[in-house]
């Protein structure tokens, strides 16, 4: 139930700014991945230099993520996120050089400011949404990088095909420097509560509270999951059917489904709580699991029960934000979606390499896995709400 003194969120100018920052951003980041691959095996690089290429933003990224709440508390959120998105933009330089060295580290310093913005705009997001439109705020919030991402991808390569890779990356990096001028300019830093450590000190005992534990573990098991159905279903479609229309249909169907998800989970986490929603979501990646690992050679299985999953998956990166409020001080969230942001990114190498490896025994065996396994994200979630009071949906 919405706080009665809340304004709409179309009437709050911290969160439109946020979902038009979000938007800015994305527009940019999402189709940015895909076409770095194409550019450098254009450019004659291997596909196991091209990888780690692509993994050099992640662990950079998982490494700038253990002390971007440090960071938050010594200079504040605000500052964080222009800073971050600041050094977002130097990997659209890896577009204008030819030395690998260079590449890999002008990318890597990209996933590095990346990881920064993402845990600055999500601290900000829990302190906006804070008077009961949390779930609504973030199921847009997350809507905004499904939607700019799918508006990015075609004008991404109508840029290419005309004007070229470096012209694309420039206008990209026209879009993050506006977000970080906008932030800059008009956000306004609200007063929080006070800090729980010493300022300039991050506290490890921030994890050891139950609630806590359960947040990593549960973003643990959903991550592992999308990173696992990302990879996996796609290139199993196309084993079934060499047909690349079909994998571009699923990939939009993707996008489209999880957008609703992720405004239904929101909208109801607003009105019934944040138990429901993530019940049902993690009981959908179970139950997708397991149907694609009894049929994993039945074309519309996998099409539907992927679409489903990652909407399921995306449902619970929106839950994520209302866990964290309803449980966890304020003065505590950019520390944590610091430590969050190094959990996706480990999750995310684990899904992919060890579907990979599952996929070469058996066809579904990777699907059965995370079937049984996000079985426990049931029994977490229920225990997650039985264990203390809620902050955010009172």
């Amino acid at each position: 139930m919405s706080h009665p003194s809340a304004p709409p969120l179309w009437r709050s100018t911290p969160a439109l700014l946020l979902l038009l920052i979000q938007f800015l951003v994305s527009i940019r980041d999402v189709p940015l991945g895909s076409f770095l691959v194409l550019y450098l095996q254009a450019q004659a690089y291997t596909p196991a230099t091209i990888s780690q290429v692509v993994a050099s933003a992640q662990v950079a990224g998982m490494l700038a993520a253990l002390i971007g709440g440090w960071l938050a508390i010594r200079i504040g959120t605000k500052w964080l996120f222009v800073l971050g998105l600041v050094v977002t933009a130097a990997n659209g330089f890896v577009f204008q050089v030819a030395d690998p060295w260079v590449v890999v580290a002008l990318w890597a310093l990209g996933g590095a400011g990346g990881a920064l913005a993402t845990i600055a705009s999500s601290s900000l997001l829990t302190q906006i949404g804070k008077h009961g439109q949390l779930g609504l705020l973030s199921g847009l919030f997350i809507l905004s990088t499904t939607a700019s991402g799918a508006i990015g991808h075609p004008a991404a390569s109508a840029l290419i095909q005309t004007y070229g890779y470096p012209v694309f990356a420039l206008i990209g990096q026209g879009f993050v420097v506006l977000a970080a001028f906008v932030v800059w300019r008009w956000w306004v830093t609200e007063p929080t509560e006070t800090p729980t450590q010493p300022k300039g000190t991050l506290d490890i005992r921030m994890i050891k509270p139950w609630p806590v534990q359960l947040i990593i573990i549960m973003r643990t098991l959903a991550t592992i999951n999308y990173g696992m159905m990302l990879v996996l279903v796609p290139l199993r479609l196309n084993e079934l059917t060499n047909d690349i229309n079909l994998v571009a249909s699923y990939g939009a169907a993707s996008l489209i489904v999880a957008a609703i998800g992720q405004y239904i989970a929101g909208h109801a986490a607003d009105r019934w709580g944040g138990l429901w929603p993530s019940l049902i979501s993690f009981a959908v990646v179970v139950v997708c699991g397991v149907a694609i690992f009894v049929a994993a050679d039945q074309m519309w299985v996998l099409f539907v029960a992927g679409v489903l999953s990652i909407a399921a998956a995306w449902a619970l990166s929106t839950m994520l934000f209302v866990w964290v409020a309803d449980r966890v001080p304020q003065a505590d969230h950019a520390p944590l979606f610091g430590l969050l942001y190094a959990v996706w990114s480990v999750s995310m190498v684990i899904g992919s390499l060890s579907g990979g490896w599952l996929i070469e025994i058996h066809p579904g065996l990777p699907f059965g896995v995370l079937g049984v396994s996000n079985m426990l994200g049931i029994i977490m979630i229920m225990q997650f709400y039985r264990t203390s009071p809620s902050h955010a949906h009172a």
